[in-house]
């Protein structure tokens, strides 16, 4: 089930420690293997781990399975990650958890369950919908994203003859051409707008 490597031996570490221990104090229930890979709930699929320990584990649940499982404990973990209040997490963690999310989503279409709970917060459903915002609230905004504070600061579009890349420009790799690709339609349409001009 699980990819051999040195994190699946770091999670059964993990486990094999928790189930060998008496433990006091804050816990929280740990499917060893996950409900949505076929785990149960019964007591042999059930470790009281730490705060940490659960944390890491569903971080190290990414680093040991492939494809559609991995896709699955990529998601409990960015859900474990921004859900939960009690994690102070680190910059490298979030990284983790956002990087797997993405390439597990790249080029798939969203599965069916997923596209109709995002249905069912549009237009009126959803608590923004038709919010005022007022102007000290837009202008409190505009500050919040100018500058050295706006996460594109200082990204750059790229290219590699296929894709294109909005990244920062120390991030280019070898082979990269700094400016975007533009498709057919997108050129037609530019230079529709300079004729008009």
């Amino acid at each position: 089930m699980y990819l051999q490597n040195k994190y699946t031996i770091w999670y059964y570490s993990i486990i094999n420690n928790a189930i060998n221990r008496e433990i006091t104090g804050y816990t929280e229930k740990h499917h060893v293997i996950p409900k949505s890979l076929g785990g149960s709930d019964c007591n042999d699929n059930i470790v009281k781990l730490t705060a940490r320990e659960h944390f890491i584990c569903h971080w190290l649940l990414v680093k040991i399975t492939t494809g559609n499982d991995r896709y699955k404990m990529s998601h409990a973990f960015w859900r474990l990650v921004n859900c939960s209040p009690r994690y102070k997490i680190t910059s490298r963690a979030y990284q983790s958890a956002k990087v797997a999310v993405s390439e597990e989503r790249k080029g798939k279409p969203m599965p069916k369950e997923q596209r109709i709970k995002l249905s069912q917060y549009r237009g009126e459903k959803n608590s923004r919908y038709n919010a005022v915002v007022s102007e000290e609230t837009k202008r409190k905004m505009s500050i919040a994203q100018s500058g050295v504070n706006n996460s594109n600061y200082n990204k750059r579009w790229f290219n590699d003859g296929v894709s294109n890349y909005f990244i920062y420009e120390t991030d280019a790799k070898e082979g990269l051409v700094k400016g975007r690709l533009l498709s057919q339609k997108h050129r037609e349409a530019l230079s529709n707008m300079k004729r008009r001009k």
